[in-house]
């Protein structure tokens, strides 16, 4: 499934913004230092989302216990965060129009149209 999530200008750097649609969990988007990236918003050591942390260039920390993760893999780097975090594909296309690809979903192979509603996380700009 490919979703419209916004345009690119609606994810400036530094910013970390949670994205709710229709079948898939809760997202967080933002942009590391030019890179958007897309994960599954509630963090998988602790009930927290990640969209209310601190985000260090390509280190996305969680709120509620500083655990840590790598944006662009999901890998986890520091502590208590052991696991990777669900990370989602994110294309751009020459328009500015920013898609979440997501294998989940009724229907995962087609582009849908979904209900997307976008909340601004603790460090929108």
């Amino acid at each position: 499934m490919r979703v419209t999530v916004g345009h690119l200008e609606e994810f400036p750097a530094g910013a970390l913004k949670r994205i709710t649609v229709d079948g898939l969990p809760p997202l967080v988007i933002g942009n590391a230092d030019g890179t958007v990236f897309c994960l599954k918003d509630e963090c998988n050591h602790g009930e927290a989302n990640l969209s209310e942390g601190d985000l260090c260039g390509f280190e996305l920390l969680c709120p509620l216990h500083s655990g840590s993760f790598d944006v662009r893999s999901g890998k986890a780097i520091k502590r208590p965060a052991k696991r990777p975090q669900v990370r989602f594909d994110v294309e751009i296309d020459d328009d500015g129009t920013v898609h979440v690809r997501s294998d989940e979903g009724p229907d995962a192979a087609r582009d849908e149209e979904v209900a997307v509603r976008v909340t601004a996380g603790r460090h929108e700009l």
